[in-house]
């Protein structure tokens, strides 16, 4: 399974080399869900059943992230230093909202609410350039909550021309310093190898229909028989 370590930069080693420079002086050192398995569990309670979509969990999470002073998160150097583009962002309604178009569909995302620390989020798509076909992309969903953060991956996502779908958040993590589980300040996805597929293999670049195999056989057996009879001809002649 990749982890979002070993997709965050190429080769693991750089990637391992960039968290450890992030997280050097931090209170809190972020660590991979996929570094440990039952019965042993995340040091800050991260689990890839924290953040689901379509009802399905994360393929795997990586937190916490202290945000440090001043309050801006270092997820966002974390992702955006390292091959990802932010592409949508919650923000309880304010200014600080992100809808961002990927290869030609608009994304829109909803947190329910910024009052708990779970909840349910909405995440809305539609054609609104080309090439709008089906799309295909890596994506992180990043949940901020005071000082802190964890991100969660989910692999190759699929989104047709016009849609939507829906997750559960719940924050399991405790900010640098506090005892009980912060609420939700606001949720960032990210993207990252993103591909554009006509729908059904048809309709574009490189699309076509595929001949049933019936016809194929047909269409053999046509040419059999006209090669046939001018074998035919030409040995009268």
């Amino acid at each position: 399974m990749k982890t979002i370590e070993t997709k965050i930069n190429r080769p693991a080693i750089a990637a391992f080399a960039l968290a450890a420079a992030l997280f050097a002086g931090g209170s809190q050192a972020a660590t991979l869900c996929s570094a440990y398995t039952a019965p042993n569990t995340h040091p800050n309670g991260l689990s890839v059943e924290d953040v689901t979509f379509k009802g399905n969990n994360a393929n795997d999470c990586y937190g916490v992230i202290d945000s440090g002073p001043g309050g801006n998160p270092t997820s966002d150097t974390v992702w955006a230093d390292t091959g990802w583009t932010q592409f949508a962002k919650d923000e309880s309604g304010t200014s600080g909202d992100i809808e961002g178009t990927v290869l030609g569909i608009e994304f829109t995302l909803t947190a329910s609410t910024f009052a708990s620390n779970s909840g349910t989020w909405l995440l809305a798509w539609e054609k609104v350039d080309e090439p709008g076909y089906d799309l295909k992309m890596d994506v992180v969903a990043n949940l901020k909550a005071a000082n802190g953060s964890a991100s969660y991956l989910f692999e190759d996502l699929t989104f047709t021309s016009n849609g939507n779908g829906s997750g559960a958040w719940e924050i399991t993590f405790a900010g640098p310093g506090q005892g009980d589980n912060p609420s939700l300040s606001n949720m960032t996805l990210w993207y990252q190898n993103a591909t554009s597929t006509p729908p059904n293999g048809g309709g574009g670049p490189g699309g076509g229909q595929v001949p049933e195999p019936h016809l194929i056989l047909l269409m053999g057996i046509g040419l059999l028989g006209f090669g046939a009879t001018k074998f035919r001809k030409t040995t009268k002649a």
